[in-house]
């Protein structure tokens, strides 16, 4: 990673971002997916909008499921957050595409 990617993931790490979740744990959680997603951004190669849609549907499945999954996650307000926070990335990545929440 890059100084000026790290110092992107470290502000949004640092700032409080109310993702709309029923509790304080559920807005960690999308909080912990963005962060993710926004280092595989970061460090991958080379990433493709099909890649990187089955990337986030695959971790907000796995929040979403088990005994203490988020049901919330997969509501319209949480998903937004999380798509406009990847194209900011992808953006700042200058990658030529953006995802889309029904997509994922």
């Amino acid at each position: 990673m890059t100084e000026a990617e790290n110092k992107y993931l470290t502000d949004f790490e640092e700032t409080y971002f109310d993702f709309e979740m029923f509790s304080t744990e559920g807005n960690q959680k999308v909080k912990d997916i963005i962060c993710e997603a926004t280092k595989a951004i970061f460090e991958e190669g080379k990433i493709s909008k099909k890649g990187m849609n089955d990337y986030l549907k695959r971790l907000l499945n796995e929040s979403y499921n088990g005994k203490n999954g988020f049901r919330e996650i997969r509501d319209t307000e949480p998903e937004q957050h999380i798509q406009n926070h990847i194209n900011k990335a992808l953006e700042f990545k200058k990658y030529g595409f953006k995802v889309n929440r029904f997509d994922f």
